[in-house]
């Protein structure tokens, strides 16, 4: 074989071989490629967001619940119109009164006193379940609340169309009228712990309202706060803040949040959600807040559609606020098809109660 022919052949059968080996050398030298995303990550986190979920804890039409820090659940039974207890875990219930009530409409319990505030066939009553003794208010009496102290306001109907707000003893003892109202379509609550009440129109998307701070001690009304659409108030336990709810925009169904203090002067906006006021509860110590916030189309006009009852059907999600921060974060994207209403924690904070509207039963969601 001649010298030229045996280099061509080293060459073919060499330079193949070292560009193999070049690619492998290369390859096994390459950094590791990161795993790539799992498809079932998006999922994952769905489930997370609707992981809590309202469950059924009374199958018993109910008119208004309350807890103690033992975590014993009072309520009046809507049809028998008689006093239940039932442990928050659930269970059996017991029955407390079997006094028939009948014509039961709405029920508030004292904060600390053994009294109940109930309206029966239109007439206000407060009744001592500690010695079986009941009240009637006068019976042009149209509404009554609690305040901090366990006594009561409530508003009187006059003829002339003003109503006389006045404030008594649970057993309408020791009664003083504080201040002349020019209609009760008004929102009445009580600021806790600060004898005061707030006061604002009939929430509405296409109605401006102020804020009023009604002091009980002098009858001085002040009004606070720019004029917001649909405004109402959610106040903590301590009196020391409040969460507004309000429009966006008049007319429109977007509800925004904002922190404001005990004068009604607004501190900070929670960002990017909103809700009715009437679904937002506190925790015990003033610092954190939930809130169910219905999922309804654009084309509902919120607060308005909800107090005419015109939602439809909805599903609700569940929301914490922080109110360091004024933050909100989502717990669950769906709790169920419910409208709650009448919302409270466990003395731990660590389940959420409330009247479903559309049965009137009793529900709770874990919150962790």
């Amino acid at each position: 074989m001649s010298k030229t022919k045996l280099l061509l052949i080293l060459a073919i059968t060499i330079i193949p071989l070292g560009i193999v080996g070049f690619l492998i050398f290369q390859y096994s030298s390459r950094p590791p490629e990161a795993p790539k995303p799992k498809e079932t990550q998006s999922e994952e986190t769905e489930n997370k967001t609707t992981a809590l979920t309202a469950s059924k804890l009374v199958d018993i039409t109910i008119v208004n619940a309350t807890i103690d820090d033992k975590n014993s659940i009072r309520y009046y039974s809507l049809d028998k119109g008689q006093t239940f207890r039932i442990p928050a875990s659930g269970g059996e219930s017991t029955i407390l009164d079997e006094t028939v009530l009948t014509g039961l409409t709405s029920v508030s319990w004292a904060p600390t006193s053994p009294y109940v505030l109930t309206k029966i066939q239109n007439r206000v009553y407060s009744y001592n379940y500690a010695e079986n003794i009941s009240y009637a208010f006068p019976i042009d009496v149209s509404s009554a609340q609690f305040l901090s102290d366990n006594r009561v306001f409530y508003t009187f109907q006059n003829k002339d169309g003003t109503v006389d707000l006045s404030v008594s003893n649970a057993d309408g003892s020791n009664w003083t009228k504080i201040i002349t109202l020019s209609s009760n379509a008004v929102f009445l609550k009580t600021i806790p712990l600060k004898n005061s009440i707030s006061q604002t129109l009939v929430p509405s998307s296409y109605r401006a309202s102020a804020l009023r701070i009604i002091n009980i001690d002098t009858g001085q009304a002040t009004s606070v706060l720019d004029e917001k659409n649909g405004l109402n108030i959610s106040w903590s336990p301590n009196g020391e803040i409040g969460i507004i709810s309000y429009n966006t925009e008049r007319g429109s169904g977007q509800l925004a949040l904002s922190i404001v203090d005990k004068a009604g002067f607004e501190l900070s906006k929670i960002p990017d959600v909103g809700t009715i006021a009437e679904k937002i509860v506190w925790s015990s110590d003033s610092k954190t807040a939930y809130f169910t916030k219905p999922e309804v189309a654009n084309t509902k006009i919120l607060p308005d559609d909800y107090y005419t009852s015109n939602l439809g059907e909805f599903n609700e999600s569940l929301y914490k606020i922080d109110i360091d921060t004024a933050t909100a974060s989502q717990l669950s994207s769906n709790i169920g098809s419910v409208d709650s209403r009448d919302l409270f924690l466990n003395s731990a904070g660590t389940e959420l109660f409330f009247i479903n509207r559309r049965d009137n039963n009793l529900y709770k969601v874990p919150l962790r």
